[in-house]
């Protein structure tokens, strides 16, 4: 039984337009993140915290990470 969500990350193509998509559906402002927070070079994303849940967006400058 799951009892909790602490957060999903989505990879997208487009991470600008998913921002500007995830705003609009979840009303909630995007936070940018920094380029050291992520495991792999060349990956960006923001995150929105949902109530209390993360939603992250994920995007990569290399085609093959996704």
């Amino acid at each position: 039984m799951i009892k909790g969500l602490f957060g999903v990350n989505i990879a997208v193509k487009d991470l600008q337009a998913a921002i500007e998509r995830f705003q609009t559906l979840l009303g909630v402002e995007a936070e940018m993140g920094e380029e050291g927070d992520f495991a792999f070079p060349g990956l960006k994303g923001a995150g929105f915290d949902f109530n209390g849940a993360l939603v992250g967006l994920l995007s990569s400058d290399n085609e093959e990470n996704l």
